[in-house]
């Protein structure tokens, strides 16, 4: 039961992580939108909190890099690179958020599942 509470917690706090970072990608957006600015800026600003999320990953430790990958969370092959070289495949920016709500969805519904497992076996 003690590796189980250990689990929780360690995907509460990769929860914790993505959901600073999906805030902080909202203030980016945010601020993107607010501003009539050329699309080479924009596109500056999203590389420069694309970074600073790298960081947080990095924060984590490389061990805990392949741990955030799950069956309830959608990969995004090489989304960096293919995001700013082509912008005509780029996707709109309501589309990216929906991706990263339904993300941050499915990881809460992992997290609510797991505890619900928590509490079974601490009934038996």
């Amino acid at each position: 039961m003690d590796s189980l509470q250990k689990q929780v917690s360690g995907l509460t706090r990769k929860v914790d992580v993505l959901s600073e970072a999906i805030e902080q990608l909202s203030v980016k957006l945010a601020d993107l939108l607010e501003q009539k600015s050329p699309i080479s800026h924009r596109s500056d600003l999203l590389k420069e909190a694309r970074r600073e999320i790298d960081v947080e990953c990095e924060r984590l430790g490389p061990s805990n890099r392949s741990s955030l990958e799950h069956k309830d969370i959608l990969i995004e092959s090489d989304y960096r690179e293919s995001c700013f070289q082509n912008s005509e495949t780029q996707l709109s920016q309501e589309i990216q958020i929906q991706r990263l709500t339904a993300q941050l969805t499915a990881a809460y519904n992992r997290i609510a599942a797991l505890e619900e497992q928590l509490l079974a076996q601490r009934i038996h």
